[in-house]
């Protein structure tokens, strides 16, 4: 980011400051304390300017991650679920009263306390709704802080979401807004555009002409699906929409996230990674865009009206000062180097006496109607409060009115409240302000002199009074929302047929479970049946297949006989033939189909042994008691349906006495607190017309009898001067020639330095 700001200081409100200074300083040489002492405060107040940017949003929009980014540490809380809770300021740490980081506490009731530890850890317990009661107990903390982005008096307001989670957070935040130079409004890129958001827009819209809109987190955006410029495109379609006749302000897109990562000496995750190169981070930071924002910001804060502004009003001032100041002792210097005598310039007094009394008279005559004219002013201020007040609460009344549903009365009321408060201070504060140029503008137009010192008293002087405007002290008996028609009767009806309902649907489940089991296992059984049948059938046709049994055969051998003989005699050997049969195939062939036979045998056994394991369950019986359950279940939701329908029938009866008993009920609260605001206002009203009485009575009766006894003091001193001898006469008349060369070159210098920065050109909220 580039440090515009500082170089918009030294070339413009450096050398404002410088001529502010050397002009109190004249003054106090001048021996005139009052103007030295109006230019040291000028001088200060030029000085101490601040630039205030409040940003809004949603608590989704990651203002939080945005302002940390800014700062370039995480310190500020951002959570998912909740939300900043108190008006938090960033301020330079050079503004800090120890020049160090520090966390400034004020509390409601006055008390401050102060943090060294400018750490997420210390300031999460002040600044978030995890914290301890915070919105009830803390009125705001400052943050002081070593950035850049805070040089230079620029102040950043981290603002409570106009959506947070307590009730009070729209009017805190929208009673910031009214304060601020600009407001930074952030839709979250993941939804931008939400009627939500188009609602808090158009509330920012009516306080504030200085609007940018910051779309956060493009890098959550899947750009497979669309673009950031298609982003960009809906979220303009969707402002033409909500605001036809308004053009369209400056969208600046950005990531927070990745750009706080990359700037972050912390190890911050992003996308499940908490280590991050050199490279990685400035890759980040690119990606996020967010430089060319904040040179963007930083270039309407330096150039925009109000800086502009804030220093030509001063010069401005200075050289009207200066100009009367140099006519005043130009004219001095006239009367020295005249030839007035002393007796000249004694009937010059002896005239100002006249015209003093004159003016006494006639002040005397005019504070006798003044206090008719502040009663006409205050009357018509009170008429136009009372006014505005009926239309706001007609309005509200009227929306409280539409609400057709409990519900949405319940979800309503307390935004429409504080939207009542909001807008009832607008009415208030804007006239009072009315009121405020009423009562000077009448105290002025009675003079056709000094109008000028009659406007800085009246400025410089508290006359409206010390209170504020009335709290609308609207308390809610919640309990108007509840809803209570015999529910316990219908709940207990209900509840039993949903019993009975359960049992037969467990009942049913049962027999759907017995029933699939059933038809599983008369499949089974089936399909056993058919196997059996199929082996009965295989087994003949396979001993057919091996063909005939083979027949007996008979062949001839010859065989050895031995007919033993006596000894010594040897046995005598023969062959004789022999018919032999041979039935060995026959014999394999049989043992072959009994075996086989066996085997089949075996398999029919097993296969029956199956089928005697099957349980032979009624599907017929189980389909009928199923029946049966589906006729008490239909019985058991027309009795519920009866039910329901007569619940809601009288229900719908009692919800509409209640909503008309709710909405009764907030249209007399509201009324009550504004009727008792209206009596307050009176007695507010009074008490400034007091003060403003005194304040008009003094303002007539001495600032301008000041004036002229001032006057007339300086005439005394030219008289002694003309009685002084002609070297002391020279001394004088060289030293008010030297202070009127000195008035005239302040004047050069404030004139040129006007015109320079009356040459800048003023940068505004670019719009389409």
């Amino acid at each position: 980011m580039s440090n515009n700001i500082s170089e918009f200081n030294e070339k413009y409100k450096s050398p404002t400051i410088a001529i502010l200074e050397e002009t109190a300083q004249y003054y106090k040489e001048l021996g005139d304390k009052d103007n030295a002492a109006t230019f040291t405060d000028l001088e200060k107040a030029t000085e101490e300017g601040k630039f205030s940017i409040t940003v809004v949003g949603q608590f989704s929009a990651g203002k939080s991650t945005f302002l940390n980014c800014l700062m370039g540490e995480k310190f500020l809380p951002s959570f998912a679920s909740e939300t900043t809770a108190t008006i938090n300021f960033l301020r330079s740490v050079k503004e800090s009263e120890t020049q160090k980081e520090m966390v400034k506490v004020t509390y409601v009731d006055g008390t401050v306390k102060k943090e060294d530890n400018v750490n997420l850890e210390t300031i999460e317990k002040y600044v978030s709704t995890r914290g301890d009661k915070v919105a009830e107990k803390i009125s705001f903390v400052e943050i002081f802080y070593d950035s850049k982005f805070l040089n230079d008096g620029v102040c950043l307001v981290d603002s409570p979401g106009l959506n947070g989670l307590l009730a009070n957070h729209e009017e805190i935040t929208n009673n910031q807004v009214k304060k601020s130079h600009a407001i930074i409004f952030m839709f979250n890129a993941v939804q931008p555009g939400s009627r939500s958001d188009f609602k808090i827009l158009e509330s920012l819209r009516q306080k504030s002409n200085s609007i940018i809109i910051v779309l956060n987190q493009i890098d959550t955006v899947d750009e497979d699906q669309q673009t950031i410029d298609d982003v960009i495109e809906k979220l303009k379609k969707s402002y033409r929409e909500q605001f036809p006749d308004a053009p369209i302000p400056e969208i600046w897109p950005i990531a927070s996230l990745p750009a706080l990562v990359a700037r972050s000496k912390q190890s911050l995750k992003y996308h499940n990674k908490k280590t991050f190169t050199p490279e990685e981070k400035q890759e980040l930071l690119n990606e996020s865009r967010i430089v060319a924002f904040e040179d963007r910001l930083m270039r309407y804060l330096t150039h925009g009206e109000k800086v502009k502004n804030q220093l030509l009003e001063p010069l401005e001032k200075t050289e009207k000062f200066l100009v009367d100041t140099k006519i005043r002792i130009d004219d001095e210097v006239k009367t020295l180097e005249s030839n007035l005598s002393a007796a000249d310039i004694q009937e010059k007094i002896d005239a100002l006496d006249v015209e003093v009394k004159a003016i006494e008279e006639k002040v005397n005559n005019i504070s006798g109607n003044i206090s008719s004219d502040i009663n006409n002013i205050v009357r018509k201020t009170s008429n136009a409060i009372i006014a505005g007040t009926r239309d706001i609460s007609e309005k509200y009344l009227a929306k409280i009115s539409s609400e057709e549903e409990i519900e949405d009365l319940e979800d309503n009321y307390q935004r429409y409240i504080n939207q009542i408060q909001s807008e009832y201070h607008d009415v208030y504060d804007r006239e009072l302000d009315n009121m405020e140029n009423e009562f000077k503008n009448m105290v002025v137009s009675k003079f056709d002199k000094n109008v000028e010192s009659i406007t800085n008293y009246l400025n410089k002087n508290e006359y409206s009074g010390s209170n504020g405007c009335p709290k609308l002290d609207v308390k809610v008996d919640t309990s108007i929302f509840e809803i209570n028609y015999d529910i316990e009767s219908y709940k207990k009806t209900s509840d039993d047929i949903i019993k009975d309902m359960g049992s037969i649907s467990d009942n049913d489940a049962d027999l759907n479970n017995q029933l699939i089991q059933a038809k599983r296992n008369l499949r089974e059984y089936d399909s056993l049946k058919e196997e059996r049948e199929r082996v009965e059938k295989m087994w003949p046709d396979e001993i057919q297949a091996m063909g005939p049994r083979p027949s007996v055969t008979k062949r001839t051998v010859m065989v050895k006989v031995v007919i033993e003989r006596p000894w010594p005699l040897p046995d005598q050997v023969k062959y004789v033939p022999v018919e032999k049969i041979d039935d060995t195939a026959q014999h394999d062939y049989d043992t072959l189909v009994a075996k086989l036979r066996a085997e089949y045998k075996a398999k029919i056994e097993a296969i029956e042994e199956r089928m005697k394991g099957i349980p032979k369950d009624d599907v017929d019986e189980i389909e009928r008691q199923k029946r049966e359950l589906e006729r008490l279940k239909g019985k058991l939701d027309k009795k519920l349906a009866a039910a329901k329908e007569e619940y809601e029938r009288n229900s719908a009866d009692y919800r509409k006495k209640r909503v008309r008993k709710a909405k009764s009920y907030l249209q007399n609260i509201i009324n009550e607190s504004l009727n008792k605001s209206r009596d307050l206002l009176t007695n507010n009203l009074k008490e400034r017309k007091n003060l403003m009485n005194a304040n008009a009575q003094f303002v007539i009766k001495n600032n301008l009898e000041d004036v002229f006894n001032k006057k007339r003091q300086e005439l005394e001193n030219l008289k002694k001067l003309k009685e002084t001898d002609i070297a002391e006469k020279e001394r004088q008349i060289q030293i008010k020639k030297d202070f009127s060369e000195r008035a005239y070159a302040l004047i050069q210098k404030t004139q040129n330095l006007s015109d320079e920065i009356e040459d800048i050109e003023n940068d505004k909220i670019a719009t389409e």
